[in-house]
């Protein structure tokens, strides 16, 4: 296949990227489920479903086979969780190599010379996935109507979409077209939408939707909102469905899953497969005919007929189900921890067991923003973080859970980033137990303990800290036992995962340990939401109150003190600088603040990442990276995985 990947520093602003190749003999082959389909009647030929340049994808291993069923699991009936191998769909793409911005739903796209708009070229004949022409106009209503609309982005401008003191403007210049704006250079675009933020809107809030989306199907969102349907229907229409408001209806109808179709009767998608029956036990999806990618013989894309995510809370009766061999897929739902389980039953379950790494942290997070005064102070005290740091024994933690394959490290960005620094990785991470008592003989003022040898807090009570997580893991055992020999009483609180999102969000959980992501572009610098406190949602830990400040504009929550708002300061000039020795630079300022002071406890970084696949589904590769910051599964193109031999 020819392929032209041009991957340039954004300041060469006068090329055009593209990415095209031409099936042999021009002719496209499908499914023999979507064949019948056409011979019936029911379905227009495969060339009139393609655009007229459909993105070809080069099979890994081999060009694939049509048919089969995949079962993948979940614990959140709210959330894909393995079910992403379905695919998510980005208007600029990652590559295998984990280069980036290169064209997917964008066909190319044009900077201009001064960096303060791009040009988008969309591919003519495409279509969603209820074969309605996907144009400029789904650009502009998701601009026009969802964007500019208070009651749909009712918390405000999202962060990405704040450049300098104003945001983007978007023009439609003709069907296939379109033009944003910027009030001034604003490279960062571009790493935007080469991943969540480049999706089909439709991500569900607390009051609303938005804040990753790029582009809606307008032709069927229009049916519910209000500028179209006037106020009497949408009211009528919401009482019908038995929502409260208009928006709230408008969200379940337009809701999807970074462009992955959430319920049967609702949005459109671009992506491999669209959602066929939605249970509080299971999804269950099929191959999407109108999907506007082909392999390199002309074979529309997916292989795989359908898929069927199966929820089961329990993450331990997951393992059971992967070491059965009854699930044909595990990545989210696989352990470190669990490696030689999965590889002691692999032969009889009949799967292969990849080990990919994730650049990750794995890290202890005190909310310093904790309801509790007493706690709050202890854990806003810096000496009580380096005692904590100092007392875990990271090789221990290497050893035992994870075969020595991780490294201890303090919480910083993996090495071989631009922005890393050795000095950052060894802060306060020596075992020192020794040393960690004498602090907090300082911090707690009291040197006396209870009867059972545990620390006293200020105010005379004993010092227990309750570690909430929503899934066991043995790492929480060690970490227990590191803070009972400096006199900490740390005890477990294992919950579901919908309870552990409530409760962080309400500020409720004073501990947790944590996996944080975001350390690598074009992760870094689009969401360093463990690095930055500027996220609220199920991943505020460290800082929670000040999360919900930077999330709602001020309005909400409390805001930072000086050390913090560098942060957020320092951040917001990251996102808008053009030269890339000043773009480390600040990131650098960020990463030396934790280093000093340690907003996040590290244990260690680099972990094993197991994938578990069936033995017959292939052309997925035997080593890789694993991480959100690459969108997981994504760079592996998902659509061309196949199950051989069914």
């Amino acid at each position: 296949m020819q392929k032209h990947k041009i991957f340039v520093m954004v300041l060469s602003l006068t090329l055009i990227f593209s990415f095209s190749a031409i099936a042999s003999a021009g002719k496209y082959n499908e499914a023999p489920m979507l064949e019948e389909l056409v011979a019936a009647g029911e379905l227009p030929a495969v060339e009139e479903r393609l655009p007229d340049e459909p993105l070809i994808v080069e099979p890994l291993e081999e060009i694939g086979e049509y048919g089969g069923t995949l079962y993948v699991y979940t614990t959140a009936a709210t959330h894909l969780w393995d079910g992403e191998i379905i695919g998510m769909e980005f208007l600029l793409g990652i590559e295998r190599d984990y280069s980036w911005g290169v064209p997917n739903i964008v066909e190319s796209y044009k900077w201009a010379d001064d960096a303060k708009s791009i040009t988008l070229y969309l591919r003519e004949g495409m279509k969603w996935s209820d074969g309605h022409p996907f144009t400029a106009d789904d650009f502009l209503y998701w601009y026009e109507y969802e964007f500019l609309n208070e009651e749909v982005y009712s918390w405000g401008t999202p962060a990405w979409l704040q450049v300098g003191e104003g945001t983007i403007q978007m023009t439609k210049i003709d069907n296939y077209t379109v033009r944003v704006d910027f009030p001034q250079p604003y490279s960062l675009y571009l790493n935007y939408i080469s991943h969540a933020w480049g999706s089909q809107n439709g991500i569900a809030g607390a009051t609303g939707v938005g804040w990753y989306g790029s582009f809606q199907a307008a032709h069927y969102a229009k049916q519910f909102h209000v500028d179209f349907i006037g106020k009497e229907k949408a009211a009528q229409m919401t009482e019908d469905a038995g929502f409260a408001t208009w928006i709230e209806h408008y969200a379940r109808k337009t809701t999807s899953f970074f462009g992955l179709q959430f319920y049967p009767d609702s949005v459109p998608t671009l992506g491999a497969y669209i959602c066929k029956k939605k249970t509080i036990d299971e999804w269950v999806f099929e191959r999407n005919p109108y999907y506007w990618k082909v392999d390199t013989e002309g074979n529309q894309l997916p292989y795989i007929d359908r898929v069927i995510l199966r929820h089961i809370g329990d993450i331990d009766v997951i393992t059971g189900k992967i070491i059965a061999g009854e699930c044909d897929y595990a990545a989210l739902s696989a352990q470190a921890h669990n490696l030689p389980l999965y590889v002691d039953n692999a032969e009889e379950g009949g799967y292969r067991v990849l080990v990919w790494r994730w650049p990750g942290n794995q890290h202890i997070e005190l909310n310093l923003t904790s309801e509790d005064p007493v706690l709050r102070e202890i854990f806003q005290d810096i000496r009580f973080r380096q005692a904590m740091s100092l007392a875990i024994n990271r090789g221990e933690v290497n050893k035992i859970l994870y075969f020595g394959l991780a490294t201890p490290a303090s919480y910083t960005v993996p090495p071989g980033t631009e922005y890393y620094k050795e000095e950052y990785a060894n802060a306060y991470i020596e075992y020192d137990p020794e040393r960690a008592n004498e602090l907090l003989d300082e911090v707690l003022s009291l040197k006396n303990r209870d009867e059972d040898g545990y620390r006293l807090r200020l105010d005379g009570e004993r010092l227990t800290i309750t570690l909430e997580a929503w899934a066991d893991d043995p790492i929480y055992e060690l970490v227990v036992e590191y803070c009972k020999d400096i006199g900490i009483d740390v005890r477990i609180k294992i919950e579901t995962f919908a309870l552990f999102v409530e409760r962080s969000m309400a500020n409720l959980i004073d501990m947790r340990v944590e996996g944080g992501e975001f350390n690598i572009e074009p992760g870094f610098s689009t969401l360093p939401q463990y690095y930055v406190p500027m996220q609220w949602g199920w991943t505020s830990g460290w800082g929670v109150k000040w999360d919900q400040w930077y999330q709602t504009g001020g309005t909400e929550g409390e805001k930072p003190p000086e050390k913090i708002m560098n942060l957020i300061n320092w951040y917001k000039e990251m996102k808008l600088v053009v030269i890339e020795e000043e773009r480390i630079e600040l990131a650098q300022k960020i990463l030396k603040s934790h280093a000093d002071n340690l907003w996040m406890i590290n244990i260690v970084t680099g972990t094993p990442q197991p994938i578990i696949v069936k033995e017959n589904l292939r052309n997925i590769p035997a080593k890789a990276l694993w991480t959100w910051d690459m969108a997981r599964i994504v760079p592996f193109s998902p659509e061309q995985f196949f199950l051989k031999g069914e």
